[in-house]
């Protein structure tokens, strides 16, 4: 104790105080700071204002006698050892100061300045050790981890609140039982072999593996074990703080499947951006070669001979078509996609589309109407994606469109934006189908829809292309009342990062 001691003294007579004092001055090994008081009231004044760290006290005072002078002083502070001293008839009642908290107590008579000098070093250290332990207890219980303590042999010696929540077992269902109870089959002996290497005086900590909770779960568990030594440093007893990780187990699980996943997907997508040639080449000629024959350059051919010809171009453009969609959104995925950006009419551009789409519309007598803001004349985006863009839009609504109805294209400014809306008065979509909508190869279930089969890239494709453009695109739609898609770009595009691409906004009919 190289702290300086505070010791106050409760002692009526002169001379067994002033014998104290002389001891202490004697033989006192630390250093200390004394203090005398003659009666219990004046003492417990003195305690309520200052904390002493050793209290020595005779048990008769002019304003107090026997046990009851131990009990005022201890309710006072109980933290603070006492050292009861007694007479040589006093000593049944020291003996029972002792059952009741008190350190220690010494006879009258019988003191030497060794004996006191021990008695009061020991009685601080013996406190301190008391509340470390008591500290060390309540730490124990109200860990989140389960502590376990196991005796050599397995057996379960203690088993905290952590260890209840954890495990699922209450303490008394489980002590006195073997540690094993928690082991799943498959790893059996593993404890033991774990019990063995603290024993050979090894180390065990953060050690991963499995346990088992009384429900059958199996736990993902971070166990560590430490050695229990008693008072004579012998080993008697294993510690084991063990923390369930399942739940960190199966976020790093899935964060490594989905690292898989992109890196896979990723591949994927470089693959398929970087053989775009290859895939369309042969088919090009494919469907090149068909259109040739179809138009009996080579020669006539029959009717049976015409309709097969037919049927491979159809077929050709068709796979080209699909091959196109996914090419190209393995490309904005592989960020790889080139916009070229220039500034072109949008008038022309908007009838251009209306009459590549008219003989198509026009076989259900659809009329496509364009209505165009006055303020509108050019744009500047890439030309050939916004051509995509719009002819996606507008063959839907055709294919989608009622026989002897009407497509309206509209384009207004808004600020220094475009809007530009396809409205159709055709099926319309059911609400619990248009989540799919934006999604690549999605489809909605309807009877009619099932009529014109596409691909189910070109809305997805639309999403993104006019996301990587700096805009959003949005819809509205009711069954049997038909849709209305738009989407807004700014009047002067620059191109965005992949990671822009936002959500699609759904309206309210």
């Amino acid at each position: 104790m190289d702290e300086k001691v505070e010791i106050l003294l409760f002692e009526d007579n002169p001379g067994d105080a002033g014998l104290i004092e002389e001891m202490l001055e004697e033989f006192a090994s630390f250093p200390y700071e004394f203090k005398n008081v003659e009666t219990l009231n004046e003492g417990l004044s003195l305690l309520k204002e200052h904390p002493f760290d050793v209290i020595l006290s005779d048990l008769r005072l002019p304003d107090s006698d026997g046990i009851d002078t131990f009990l005022d002083i201890y309710a006072v502070n109980p933290r603070i050892p006492i050292i009861i001293l007694t007479g040589m008839n006093d000593e049944k009642i020291g003996i029972d100061a002792v059952k009741r908290g008190a350190q220690d107590y010494l006879v009258k008579g019988q003191i030497d300045g060794r004996l006191l000098g021990r008695s009061i070093r020991y009685s601080i250290e013996r406190k301190k050790t008391e509340e470390r332990i008591r500290n060390l207890a309540n730490i124990v219980e109200s860990s989140n981890d389960a502590i376990i303590t196991e005796s050599f042999d397995g057996v379960i010696i203690s088993w905290n609140k952590g260890a209840e929540q954890i495990y699922g077992y209450l303490a008394e269902e489980v002590l006195g039982k073997n540690v094993s109870i928690l082991e799943p089959d498959y790893l059996k002996g593993e404890i033991k072999q774990l019990a063995d290497k603290i024993k050979q005086g090894k180390r065990v900590k953060h050690h991963e593996t499995l346990r088992l909770k009384k429900d059958g779960t199996i736990l993902n568990i971070l166990l560590t074990l430490s050695p229990v030594f008693d008072v004579s440093g012998k080993l008697v007893a294993i510690s084991n703080i063990a923390g369930d990780i399942t739940e960190k187990k199966i976020s790093e699980n899935l964060l490594r499947e989905k690292q898989l996943a992109e890196i896979a997907n990723r591949t994927k997508s470089e693959f398929l951006a970087n053989m775009s040639h290859e895939l369309r080449t042969p088919l090009n000629s494919i469907i090149g070669f068909s259109d040739m024959l179809y138009e009996q350059v080579y020669g006539e051919l029959n009717k049976k001979q015409l309709r097969a010809v037919g049927n491979i171009s159809n077929s050709g453009k068709h796979l080209l078509n699909l091959i196109n969609g996914i090419l190209d959104l393995s490309k904005i995925e592989a960020n790889k996609m080139e916009f070229n950006y220039r500034e072109f009419e949008l008038a022309t551009k908007l009838d251009l589309v209306r009459n590549v789409l008219y003989p198509i519309a026009e076989k259900k007598s659809i009329e496509i109407e364009i209505d165009m803001d006055s303020k509108l004349t050019k744009i500047r985006a890439d030309e050939d994606k916004f051509t995509r863009i719009m002819y996606n839009l507008v063959d839907n609504a055709v294919k989608f469109s009622y026989e002897n109805s009407l497509v309206k294209i509209g384009a207004r400014k808004k600020g220094d934006m475009v809007e530009i809306m396809v409205k159709d008065t055709g099926i319309g979509i059911k609400a619990e189908d248009q989540h799919k909508l934006f999604k690549p190869f999605s489809q909605v279930n309807s009877l009619s829809s099932k009529k014109s089969q596409g691909t189910g890239l070109g809305l997805s494709l639309v999403k993104q292309i006019v996301n990587l453009h700096g805009g959003y695109v949005w819809f509205r739609s009711e069954e049997g009342e038909g849709s209305t898609f738009a989407f807004v770009i700014p009047i002067t595009a620059k191109k965005c990062s992949p990671a822009a691409i936002k959500k699609v906004i759904i309206c309210p009919m």
